[in-house]
């Protein structure tokens, strides 16, 4: 197999056993709205909002410091996790429609992460090891894919899919990167 194939393959293999995961947690234990705090003071900042449960699942788990996370969930079997870790940071989740799921990790400080899904069986990813890093994720349609990972600092990663079907992945590991990525 040519290796860009097998490469383009790994995040559909992750985000089938992330979704068949979170899936499993799902019926075990229904409807379910989770926030964790895991800082030492043991208390979640007012930022931190959690809306929406109707058999879907909505996690935020932070143990940096002043990070703020919210997700909003509308419609039936949605996914949203945030996991926060450094500091200073933001993630804010959107869904609307049916099946969606939504993942952002954050170790780095002054990231901000914005995910819209508006649809069904659409799955978007973001992960941010560095400082300053930007990820804009906006989704309309039904089972589109969008993952991107920023390694570096003072990145920013946009990926707009307005489709049915679409795939698109942004991999940013120097510094002051700038991606666009527009799927009509």
């Amino acid at each position: 197999m040519h290796p860009t194939i097998l490469f383009k393959l790994r995040p559909r293999k992750f985000a089938l056993r992330v979704y068949l995961y979170l899936c499993l947690c799902l019926c075990l234990y229904g409807s379910v709205a989770y926030a964790f705090d895991l800082s030492p003071f043991n208390e979640l900042p007012s930022e931190t909002l959690i809306l929406g449960a109707s058999t879907s699942v909505a996690n935020t788990y932070q143990t940096g410091t002043l990070n703020q996370a919210s997700i909003d969930q509308q419609g039936p079997s949605q996914i949203a996790q945030s996991v926060q870790s450094g500091a200073s940071s933001t993630a804010q989740l959107l869904q609307s429609g049916q099946g969606n799921i939504a993942l952002t990790l954050q170790t780095g400080t002054r990231d901000q992460v914005a995910a819209s899904q508006a649809g069904r069986d659409n799955q978007a990813f973001a992960i941010q090891t560095g400082n300053d890093d930007q990820i804009l994720i906006t989704q309309y349609g039904h089972a589109n894919f969008a993952g991107a990972v920023q390694t570096g600092n003072n990145n920013q990663a946009i990926i707009e899919q307005y489709t049915n079907g679409g795939y698109a992945t942004v991999f940013q590991w120097g510094n002051g990167g700038t991606a666009h990525v527009v799927q009509q």
